[in-house]
């Protein structure tokens, strides 16, 4: 629920100027600002190293795992260079982890955050890999969520103190895939191997005041053996829905309603529904009978020192 209210609370990691060093309420509240100032001020480069061994507990047996992280920051005026790259043993137990664990009984390692950002005015211009959640605070997006493993994207946006307006690109992992060719009573399934897969997305957030936000999302994802990128999607005033219709370009597209309420200060109302594979035009009679309109929808119900000391969330 909070005290202070970021710009454009649905898209997180936050603007650090916008939160951390506005309002301070308390003493502590001074410290950390002028503290987080100097850490991510102009002209500063910053630097950090941890190290850990930990007994990790499942089920009948412990495990010893070790984590090494080192952490670099550098901001300028108009550009900011990070990296963060860890050294985990969890990652060699880890089924989702994509990378390379033939080379090393112990040391198994990632660059998790590795990016420039370039800022002129009003426009932000990303490039490289860290965890996005377009979403209530602490809560997985439906659209676009901090799960996965950092992945290699860019950014772009423009914003002002109402409006902000976002355009993501991303190269997924490329996929093993069938392509089955039906022609009559045939069937013909063709194995690929290496097929593209790219996620793109445009977002639109509006901020009315300090108690009420709101935001429209549309993303797509399309790929295929021999795909490449599609320029077309990166037009920020078109709809894919339309694209994929009447250009003929295939691709899933996915479509989100954000809302932000603060009705009362310790009391703070978010809800995100998403629309996915909707068909509007069908192809078939029965075309909305097998494949059916899918959606999810979350509320989340936050309050923050509604008795002292005591925060809530009902998500």
């Amino acid at each position: 629920s909070g005290k202070d209210i970021p710009d454009f609370i649905f898209q997180q990691p936050y603007i650090l100027d916008s939160t951390f060093y506005a309002n301070p309420h308390t003493a502590a509240d001074r410290y950390f600002s002028d503290y987080w100032a100097r850490f991510y001020g102009n002209g500063n480069i910053s630097a950090r190293l941890f190290v850990s061994d930990e007994a990790r507990f499942a089920g009948d047996a412990i495990y010893d795992r070790g984590v090494a992280a080192g952490f670099g920051h550098y901001v300028a005026s108009n550009i900011t260079f990070a990296n963060r790259t860890v050294i985990d043993e969890d990652y060699k137990h880890d089924p989702f982890f994509a990378g390379d664990l033939s080379e090393a009984d112990r040391i198994f390692g990632r660059v998790n955050d590795a990016y420039m950002n370039l800022r002129f005015g009003k426009f932000d211009l990303f490039l490289g890999r860290m965890k996005r959640n377009w979403g209530p605070l602490n809560s997985a997006g439906l659209i676009l969520s901090d799960h996965p493993y950092t992945y290699d994207h860019l950014l772009l946006s423009y914003s002002t103190t109402k409006i902000k307006f976002s355009l993501l690109f991303a190269q997924l992992e490329e996929l093993s895939a069938i392509d089955a060719d039906v022609t009559g009573d045939s069937i013909s399934i063709t194995q690929i191997p290496d097929a593209k897969k790219y996620l793109v997305g445009h977002r639109l957030d509006f901020q009315f005041s300090s108690r009420l936000q709101f935001a429209i999302t549309e993303m797509a994802t399309y790929g295929g053996p021999d795909r490449e990128v599609d320029f077309l999607f990166f037009n920020p005033a078109n709809f894919y829905y339309a694209t994929q219709r009447n250009d003929q370009r295939a691709m899933n597209g996915k479509w989100a309603l954000d809302l932000f309420y603060k009705p009362a200060s310790p009391l703070s109302l978010y809800l995100q529904f998403l629309l996915d594979d909707i068909v509007l035009n069908t192809d078939a009679p029965d075309e909305t009978e097998k494949n059916d309109d899918r959606f999810g929808l979350m509320l989340s119900v936050r309050t923050g020192d509604l008795l002292r000391g005591l925060n809530t969330d009902l998500t």
